[in-house]
């Protein structure tokens, strides 16, 4: 995993302006509002809001609407204003998810500013972009990896993207996304920083795993949402005996499909697969990251306040086989509709993470996020828990966890940003992988 001395500045959501070589970041007001009603009346949310984006890995800027702006990269270290976010004017939202005004981006906080413990706390502020546990270094997954994923296989197949939000946080509408999804009665607010990996968990990064597994689960409380108490690992949760356990799970659940089918090590750079719940809560709690709550996951998907139908629509939705890997019919399968030709070959550099790249991408520059493989959030299944801050749905009575973005066997409605998928955490399958938040 090649490292850089400092992070880069994309724009993200509405307007962003670098005004000067020097790398100062403002962001100026972008205004987002969305309105729906269903049985329980009127919910109307109104917010102010801006944020930023920060690239860790290798590579220059992700493609994303309007790419780098004004004067160009900011780099971390040199005055780059980061988390500025407005969310005032948010006094007419009768649901309570008013966010409180975080002021300009002058006032806020310097990228290159560490913890008062002196430690990290986020990507943007080691040179390897990567903080495990307060301390900068790499992860785990990536030690000795190829830098082989992406499109021309070239690229960081642990590069992690940082959306950088202020403390008084960003408003968007959980599943709505018109015109599938007109619902806009479930907002949700983000506040602070996170990052995703922009692909998902590949072959070879689990094989590390996988070489280094005994059959001892994370320590209790690992892997947690910072924010919300008791989302670390439970002592209880099942997860296989050794290493031989862990190998027969995940190369067995669907033994038709190969590769990718499992671990495969003639493709390292494919997604991984047949992974249940548990299992990939632990590769993300082993390798220094989480699972992502699934306003996360949809914030990114959905380009925040844009509401995307799917995470690269600009305009009417469209969907094809160069968008995403989707509705195969198994071993030579097609992808529809408006896929061809599309011949569903399952491995190689084909399928490689981020082959629909950059034209599959969200807003932010996270592939795969349709299609390719559904991928397991931390919250339980149910209602949206509201008011949402920040927040979990750790209410267990559903028994089954959120999935979402669709996979390689999904039609395209599944692949819809507002879709949400369940599975009991026993299930695997081999459309169902990975992704890690930090």
């Amino acid at each position: 995993m090649t490292t850089i001395a400092a992070c880069q500045l994309v724009s993200g959501i509405a307007d962003l302006d670098i005004v000067d070589d020097a790398g100062d970041a403002h962001a100026s007001d972008g205004t987002v509002e969305g309105s729906a009603q269903d049985g329980a009346g009127d919910s109307t949310t109104e917010a102010t809001s801006d944020v930023m984006q920060a690239e860790v890995g290798n590579d220059s800027p992700s493609p994303t609407e309007g790419g780098l702006d004004g004067a160009g990269d900011a780099e971390a270290g040199t005055d780059a204003t980061v988390g500025a976010s407005d969310a005032s004017d948010a006094s007419d939202a009768p649901d309570g998810s008013d966010a409180s005004d975080a002021g300009d981006a002058s006032d806020a906080g310097d990228a290159s500013d560490a913890p008062v413990d002196g430690g990290c706390q986020f990507g943007w502020q080691c040179p390897a972009g990567y903080c495990a546990a307060g301390v900068c270094g790499e992860p785990p997954s990536c030690q000795g990896l190829a830098q082989s994923c992406g499109p021309g296989q070239n690229m960081d197949c642990c590069q992690s993207l940082s959306i950088i939000i202020g403390d008084g946080g960003i408003v968007y509408d959980r599943s709505f996304d018109p015109p599938s999804y007109t619902d806009a009665s479930t907002p949700a607010t983000l506040a602070g920083p996170f990052a995703l990996d922009r692909f998902e968990v590949t072959v070879g990064r689990f094989e590390k795993f996988l070489a280094s597994y005994t059959g001892t689960p994370p320590a209790t409380g690992a892997g947690a949402y910072p924010p919300v108490s008791g989302t670390g690992w439970d002592p209880t949760w099942p997860l296989p005996a050794s290493q031989g356990a862990l190998q027969t799970a995940v190369t067995t659940c669907s033994p038709s499909f190969a590769p990718p089918g499992g671990v495969s090590p003639m493709n390292p750079d494919v997604p991984m697969n047949c992974v249940d719940w548990y299992v990939a809560f632990a590769f993300c709690a082993w390798d220094g990251s989480r699972l992502p709550t699934e306003a996360e996951w949809n914030f990114a998907a959905t380009g925040g306040a844009d509401q995307k139908e799917f995470p690269w629509s600009v305009g009417p939705p469209t969907i094809d086989s160069t968008y995403a890997w989707y509705n195969c019919g198994g071993q030579g399968g097609t992808m529809e509709p408006d896929g061809g030709p599309g011949t569903c070959t399952m491995g190689g550099p084909a399928l490689a993470v981020g082959s629909e790249s950059p034209r599959g991408d969200a807003r932010f520059g996270h592939s795969d996020l349709a299609g390719s493989m559904q991928e397991p959030t931390l919250d339980f299944f149910g209602t949206y828990p509201m008011p949402c801050f920040n927040c979990v749905n750790t209410d267990a009575t559903s028994g089954q966890r959120v999935y979402r973005g669709g996979g390689w066997m999904s039609g395209p409605a599944i692949l819809d940003t507002g879709d949400r998928q369940s599975f009991a955490p026993t299930y695997s399958d081999a459309t169902v992988g990975i992704r890690c938040a930090r």
